[in-house]
């Protein structure tokens, strides 16, 4: 297994969409991921309504690391 695939499944990468989603939801989505062995951008986008383009911009680890808020178009700041 690589580690993107890896990264894609850790219930930690929810966390980029609880300003958006909120915690409640967010720990439904990491618990549903987990429990079926699947992506929490997979699961995000079947429990919400954000469209899989922007998930994938939330979502984006290599973006995640270098900090700051992600604005709700977004782009960073």
């Amino acid at each position: 297994m690589n580690s993107a695939y890896r990264i894609e499944k850790d219930s930690l990468l929810v966390t980029a969409l609880n300003s958006i989603i909120g915690y409640e939801l967010g720990a439904k989505i990491a618990k549903r991921a987990y429990a079926e062995g699947r992506s929490i951008k997979d699961v995000a986008a079947e429990m919400t309504d954000l469209p899989r383009e922007r998930l994938d911009v939330l979502l984006d680890p290599a973006r995640l690391t270098y900090g700051g808020l992600v604005s709700r178009e977004g782009n960073g700041g």
